[in-house]
């Protein structure tokens, strides 16, 4: 009997959740038949919002006389406690949001009381989207007409990056990353020719692209 009104709580609850645009299921996986009258757990606050850099810790309470457990922490977040026995406090933190968008999930606390069977209630948490940032210095970079000669380009972003397009008489290192990063520019061959060299390095990022122009000067270029 107990499992069967489970899994028809299981169904009614994940079915609301999903109309709530939810990110993931809701399982009761330790609670079993419909929340008893005389049974108190209660969470405070019900929602913790989290700045994208995650930096801060956020705390929420929860109050009852039994015992409960935490069957559900979203994958961008941390708790302190998992479980216990009795009103504790439990600390959340949440990782550096690197995508452009925001993200909502839930934490879902089950409790167990030795004469009143069980209940759930749940901590929504969101993460707010990061301010946009990417950018690439210098803009531009003049190499000696040797090979091996390299610069340095600072990359300031706080999302993903990658390089899409090099002068075939460049190396770069790295090619792509995540967040703020050095790249190392450098010249393969002499240049033997009787003209500058001249191409652009192109950066992409989830915020938009950066180009970089580049020039190699002649052996005879004085």
């Amino acid at each position: 009997m107990k499992s069967k009104l489970s899994q028809y709580y299981n169904k009614v609850i994940s079915f609301v959740l999903k109309m709530l645009g939810f990110s993931s299921t809701f399982v009761l996986a330790a609670c079993y038949g419909p929340p008893p009258r005389d049974f108190e757990l209660d969470v405070f606050p019900g929602h913790l919002d989290f700045l994208a850099d995650g930096e801060e810790a956020k705390t929420f309470q929860i109050m009852t006389e039994g015992r409960w457990s935490i069957t559900q922490i979203p994958s961008f977040v941390s708790v302190s406690s998992t479980s216990g026995k009795g009103s504790a406090s439990v600390q959340v933190r949440a990782l550096p949001n690197h995508s452009t968008t925001s993200r909502t999930d839930m934490i879902v606390i089950c409790g167990e009381s030795d004469y009143s069977g069980s209940k759930s209630v749940y901590v929504t948490v969101t993460q707010e989207r990061p301010i946009p940032r990417f950018s690439v210095s210098p803009l531009s970079l003049y190499f000696s007409s040797a090979a091996g000669m390299a610069q340095t380009l600072r990359v300031t972003s706080n999302t993903e990056w990658m390089i899409t397009s090099v002068p075939n008489w460049l190396t770069v290192s790295p090619t792509l990353g995540q967040g703020n990063m050095d790249v190392t520019i450098t010249t393969t061959d002499a240049n033997m020719s009787s003209q500058i060299y001249s191409g652009e390095i192109v950066f992409l990022g989830m915020w938009g692209k950066s180009i970089v122009s580049v020039f190699q000067a002649y052996e005879g270029d004085r």
